[in-house]
């Protein structure tokens, strides 16, 4: 764990931003006492992104046979 002060992060934080991203390990600041991370965060692809949604339930209101021999143009209100 590597810990920097403000004062080295505020002539550096571009340095400390690329280090971050080429090595992948988090960097901390201390700060009035705080610890702070800086750390990437791996986006999902958008697979992932569809099937970490949960399934929906009860999308079809009533029986899902009805459907089966539904014709749209014969629909009436």
């Amino acid at each position: 764990m590597k810990t920097l002060s403000n004062k080295t992060v505020n002539y550096r934080i571009e340095d400390v931003l690329d280090q971050v991203i080429k090595t992948g390990k988090p960097m901390f600041i201390k700060r009035k006492g705080k610890i702070i991370k800086i750390d990437l965060k791996k986006g999902l692809s958008r697979t992932e992104r569809l099937f970490s949604k949960p399934p929906r339930k009860n999308v079809v209101k009533g029986d899902s046979e009805d459907l089966v021999h539904f014709k749209a143009w014969e629909w009436q209100k």
